[in-house]
């Protein structure tokens, strides 16, 4: 694993290893929290809503706005930006989906990246999420994607 990380000119250090839970034979644990929603019933699932999902913890990122890229056996897949780095990466980010994210209305991305996640986990490559902290994160993001065009980044701005 190496420690920086440079795209397009712009530095990143200190990667965080995505290791999502396991079971007790070593499988990555599949999650399909969609049946807990209490308006399963009436709502339709979104896009990325149907899952497998994964749980992880992307513990050492910093609590402060940037710039993130993800990596996959140390190709950039994803880029993006957040106001709070160890948040979007956390439970309450892509670390775990709720039921209201698989739905119309909720998280869409989330959904769509840990599912991507859960897939490159179970095929055991090496993920890892390296954090740039920027004030305002907006620029360099777009600037990342023009120029890397990350293959899970959908939209290109």
């Amino acid at each position: 694993m190496a420690n920086t990380l440079t795209l397009h000119g712009c530095r990143f250090s200190a990667p965080v290893r995505i290791a999502p839970e396991k079971t007790a034979r070593g499988r990555v644990r599949a999650f399909m929290p969609q049946s807990r929603y209490v308006k399963a019933d009436v709502k339709r699932l979104n896009p990325h809503g149907g899952g497998p999902f994964c749980r992880f913890v992307a513990d050492g990122l910093p609590s402060a706005s940037g710039v993130y890229a993800l990596t996959v056996d140390g190709v950039p897949t994803y880029v993006g930006k957040a106001k709070n780095l160890a948040e979007r990466w956390g439970v309450q980010g892509y670390g775990a989906i709720s039921p209201a994210n698989c739905f119309t209305g909720g998280q869409a991305t989330n959904c769509r990246i840990n599912h991507e996640i859960f897939g490159a986990a179970r095929a055991g490559r090496r993920i890892e999420v390296w954090g740039r902290e920027v004030r305002d994160p907006s620029a360099l993001e777009t600037r990342l994607i023009r120029a890397v065009k990350p293959r899970w980044n959908i939209r290109i701005p």
